[in-house]
């Protein structure tokens, strides 16, 4: 029995169409062959546990396959959830005995993604962590997966989300949420935390009694079938009540410490501060799957051994100021426009802080004369929002070119070019200059808080750009030199005091770490080698590379 046959045979079953002669045949099939059962096993979770209890009263049924099967899906819909996973058990068992009923029996899902059946939507939002007690599981939800408007459903546990317009969200169990759009969401039930950094517009967030419109606070909902409550822990939102029709009824500010709460009977806005009340912690998010570094020593001497003659290591915590491991030339220094740098260097990485204003790692030192043949730019990076952010710039010295670019790394969920969503971009323009030059762009769906390693090498006639050690880029260039003169910018599209625009403009959030410039081109091997050395799995070990004097 072929594939698509044996599924139009589970589907007859399930619907109750399929005659005796169908049934001895499916029966036989099962009795025959490991991978027939294997299927009708897959096939009877699916049409079981997608249905209640899984999924709440209410949720929209799935279109019915043709107009013409309409009533085979009203039988359907008559056995839902349960009974048919028990249909399917029942009839396995009888064919297979006791070892396969253990085998058909599920695993329960705690926390449920369900798409939208709708064609066209983009993703909007990516999971950013999961949080669940050992022994449970999801469906749907992975940490890095990125979602389209749909519903989200947990039971337990927590879930965090980052829309593609820089807010994020905490959705904590038993809760229920509607993924909207990039900009909008609406809680159920349940509670969810929610931080909304500066972003460009709004984000909304509705509950059956209220429509929240914020654009830089933290805060959380709690809804449940008699009220809902908002608690504004930092900044302030617009709250507006809604009416009977779902329209605006009245609307107020609701400012840090204060609590708004409505219900059908009641409406009020008081003072949210108690002495002994503590705040859920929204940033850092947990990100414990993610894969960290293991930068060491043995790191540090893979590196030295290419000879860069850059190499920022960030290893003197609370300094403004880097030193260059290769020289005593091209160190780095904190500038700042604010009263605060905004940014750290703490745990052996540099960390930059969001900022109303300009701030950045620089090199201390013009970089003359060092990219008019090969050379290579390699660097650690793990972006903490959901925003375009550049993170290393290249721009010439002179201050009438401090608006161009020659070089540019750049984490890029969305902008005006057209790639893949949530890519890493390496922006190469000769000369240098406002607009133009060539994009190599990595695959998309590249998630926030978690470590990228970022290399781009230039050689006679290309240019080739890797991330994670394999090569995702490469494009023929002229021969013509870079700029004579160039410095190097971390953290920041454009230098300070540029007077033109605002010099915080698509700053990256986030940490970087181990910043090598080189004079020449590695190798594909080299970048590969370099990768695996910080990214060490413990079953594997590398060479011991020689000290470097």
């Amino acid at each position: 029995m072929g594939d698509r046959q044996a599924e139009q045979r589970f589907r007859q079953y399930f619907d109750g169409e399929l005659d005796a002669a169908g049934l001895g045949e499916l029966e036989q099939s099962l009795r025959q062959s490991p991978e027939v059962r294997k299927q009708f096993l897959g096939y009877a979770e699916v049409e079981g546990l997608l249905r209640e209890p899984m999924i709440p009263a209410g949720f929209p049924e799935r279109t019915s396959r043709s107009a013409g099967r309409r009533g085979s899906r009203a039988t359907l819909k008559r056995i839902v959830g349960w009974s048919v996973l028990a249909l399917a058990v029942a009839l396995a068992g009888v064919l297979l005995g006791t070892v396969f009923l253990a085998e058909a029996r599920p695993s329960t899902a705690v926390a449920v993604y369900e798409a939208s059946d709708l064609q066209g939507f983009m993703d909007v939002a990516i999971v950013s962590g999961l949080h669940l007690q050992s022994g449970q599981s999801s469906r749907g939800l992975t940490v890095g997966q990125r979602l389209r408007p749909g519903k989200v459903v947990i039971e337990s546990g927590s879930l965090d989300l980052q829309f593609n317009n820089g807010a994020q969200l905490q959705l904590s169990g038993p809760a229920e949420l509607h993924v909207l759009n990039e900009n909008e969401a609406t809680v159920v039930s349940g509670r969810a935390t929610v931080n909304v950094p500066r972003i460009d517009g709004h984000f909304v967030l509705n509950s059956p009694h209220f429509s929240i419109v914020d654009q830089q606070s933290s805060f959380s909902i709690s809804v449940d079938k008699q009220a809902s409550v908002i608690e504004v822990y930092s900044g302030s939102l617009e709250a507006s009540l809604l009416g009977s029709r779902g329209y605006t009824y009245t609307s107020l500010t609701v400012n840090e410490s204060q609590q708004l709460r409505a219900s059908e009977s009641e409406f009020g806005l008081l003072d949210a501060r108690v002495q002994d009340k503590t705040y859920p912690s929204l940033l850092p998010w947990s990100f414990e799957s993610i894969q960290e570094l293991k930068i060491d020593e043995n790191y540090a001497r893979c590196i030295v051994a290419d000879q860069p003659f850059l190499y920022w290591r960030f290893e003197e915590p609370g300094a403004l100021s880097v030193k260059n491991e290769m020289s005593d030339r091209f160190n780095g220094s904190v500038t700042f426009e604010g009263a605060e740098p905004l940014i750290e260097i703490v745990d052996g990485v540099a960390r930059f802080k969001a900022s109303d204003v300009g701030r950045t790692l620089r090199s201390q030192d013009d970089l003359v004369n060092r990219f008019g043949g090969d050379y290579t730019i390699e660097l650690w990076a793990r972006p903490e929002q959901q925003l375009r952010q550049s993170i290393l710039s290249l721009i010439p010295s002179d201050e009438s070119q401090a608006l161009e670019h020659s070089l540019l790394f750049e984490y890029a969920p969305e902008s005006e070019l057209v790639h893949p969503r949530s890519a890493f971009r390496f922006l190469y323009r000769n000369p240098s200059g406002r607009a133009g030059g060539i994009n190599l762009f990595s695959s998309g769906g590249c998630s926030v808080a978690s470590w990228y390693h970022l290399v781009a090498t230039k050689g006679e006639h290309e240019i080739s750009f890797y991330l994670n050690g394999r090569l995702v880029g490469v494009s023929r260039v002229g021969l013509y030199p870079i700029a004579e003169s160039n410095r190097l910018y971390l953290g920041q599209l454009r230098p300070l005091h540029t007077g033109a625009q605002d010099s915080s403009t698509r700053q990256f959030c986030g940490d970087i770490d181990e910043v090598a410039i080189y004079a020449h081109r590695l190798t594909a091997e080299e970048v590969a080698t370099h990768f695996q050395a910080g990214i060490v799995p413990p079953e594997r070990e590398l060479p011991e590379f020689p000290q470097i004097h």
